[in-house]
């Protein structure tokens, strides 16, 4: 009961590093649409929407240290590698 429940409190902070990566996506797709009197406004919301993913990753890696299913485990640090490695990439940084 206890792995069960550790398991479902990966689901909402990796649902939102997920979310955080799509409005990533959004905020790229405007970079040739911003003026440059707008464009640190899109760079700080890069900023801040990998802060949420990395807060997000920080609770699922928690909780992954108390959960016994290796399988669960790995595929879940999968899945926080692909939204590391979409921010890390991100084109904002370069803005």
């Amino acid at each position: 009961m206890l792995q069960s429940a550790l398991k479902n409190c990966t689901k909402a902070p990796l649902a939102m590093g997920k979310a955080c990566v799509e409005a990533l996506d959004l905020g790229i797709s405007e970079i040739p649409r911003t003026s440059r009197w707008l464009s640190s406004d899109l760079v700080e919301a890069g900023v801040l929407l990998e802060s949420a993913a990395e807060a997000a990753r920080l609770n699922v890696e928690i909780n992954l240290k108390s959960i016994e299913d290796k399988a669960f485990v790995e595929k879940t640090r999968k899945q926080l590698s692909v939204i590391s490695t979409r921010f890390k990439r991100c084109a904002l940084r370069k803005f």
